[in-house]
């Protein structure tokens, strides 16, 4: 088995606040205050984006398609998400508006769904809706009524785990033809408090 190509991409001061590198190695995203940039393997293929008064990103996550780019600020609420199929380049994000800062999100690694934690509940989106207006999100149904401050979602996409600060986990598939429906949860007890950062 040979060696993988790799790509250097040279960043300019400052220092990036967070990066985030495609499952190709082919696209790099990185913000610098209230900057986004998106580079590219090749000469030229470097897109920006400037937010308006957004503040500094706090994480920010490729799909598993590297379609879209998903950033969340330290401050305020919801999810930004970015079109990176458009040929005009970083257009204005489509929001996902939540009703607190999100605790914590992962994104499939299979399709382009996202799930995360807002006010300990757990919701769900797709990021290929074609649609210019806000993500609508899903309640995720069927889970047990705890407070969560978790997600992750299983390698190949198939299970959802979420978890709450006492160390209880809930494994659950997801039902595909419904989205936003879990089937027959499975409760587990953590030895230590569950951790944000899809770190279930």
């Amino acid at each position: 088995m040979g060696p993988r190509n790799h790509h250097h991409f040279n960043l300019p001061a400052p220092i990036p606040d967070r990066f985030a590198i495609d499952d190709s190695s082919q696209r790099l995203a990185y913000t610098t205050q209230d900057i986004l940039t998106l580079k590219g393997p090749g000469e030229g293929q470097t897109r920006t984006y400037k937010f308006a008064a957004a503040g500094r990103a706090e994480r920010l996550s490729f799909d598993a398609g590297a379609k879209a780019l998903v950033v969340a600020f330290q401050a305020g609420t919801g999810l930004y998400v970015f079109d990176l199929e458009n040929p005009g380049g970083l257009q204005p994000p489509r929001m996902i508006r939540t009703n607190s800062k999100v605790q914590d999100w992962n994104i499939g690694p299979v399709g382009s769904r996202v799930a995360w934690v807002d006010s300990g509940q757990v919701e769900l989106a797709d990021l290929a809706s074609n649609s210019a207006e806000p993500i609508q999100p899903l309640p995720v149904k069927g889970l047990p009524r705890l407070k969560y401050q978790s997600v992750a979602f299983s390698p190949d996409g198939s299970l959802l785990a979420v978890g709450d600060n006492s160390g209880l986990v809930v494994l659950a598939a997801v039902d595909p033809q419904s989205e936003s429906r879990c089937d027959a949860p499975l409760l587990l007890e953590a030895r230590q408090p569950v951790h944000q950062e899809g770190r279930v």
